[in-house]
């Protein structure tokens, strides 16, 4: 059994003077929200083994924040690749660098994260909103085994309801 994790970077500004979108960094909240998602996947238990990154700044302060909060000591790889890709071309990602991860994480942009979920999952409609963390299990022990219709969706989490009182409708664990 494998999974995949799906994390979209979390909110970004629209300030544009460091480097045009590919350059936006990330705004307070999402700084906080990124930090939240990577302990939240710590307290579960299923901190990822390798993660493949957009090289975006937006992308990479994501990573580095969820990653530092959740205590996450795995490989990492900033992939071109991954900024304003296809669908087709996030799973030929997956594909070629996941190797025999136990659990992958990939950080990426919409639409992409969004449409590659309801590719494999193969299945309706997602809107994965920012710094939403979506975890996909497959039956392969290989990544370059992925096809898609392959995954069953297992939970998805947004940040805003990690932050919900303990005894109420929170995803804290």
């Amino acid at each position: 059994m494998s999974s995949l994790y799906v994390l979209r970077h979390a909110d970004a500004t629209w300030n544009t003077s460091s480097g045009g979108d590919h350059g936006r960094p990330l705004s307070d909240g999402g700084r906080r929200a990124a930090s939240r998602v990577g302990s939240f996947l710590t307290q579960l238990g299923e901190p990822p083994d390798r993660a493949l990154v957009s090289s975006a700044q937006r992308t990479r302060e994501t990573w580095a924040l969820a990653s530092r909060s959740g205590s996450w000591g795995c490989a990492v790889e900033a992939l071109d690749s991954l900024y304003e890709t296809s669908t087709e071309r996030a799973i030929e990602v997956l594909r070629r660098h996941g190797g025999r991860s136990r659990r992958l994480l990939i950080v990426g942009h919409q639409p992409t994260m969004s449409d590659l979920v309801a590719q494999l999952i193969q299945g309706g409609r997602i809107q994965i909103a920012t710094a939403a963390l979506l975890r996909l299990d497959f039956a392969l022990d290989d990544w370059r085994q992925l096809e898609a219709g392959q995954a069953s969706l297992i939970w998805m989490v947004v940040p805003g309801l990690l932050d919900a009182p303990r005894g109420g409708t929170g995803a804290s664990p």
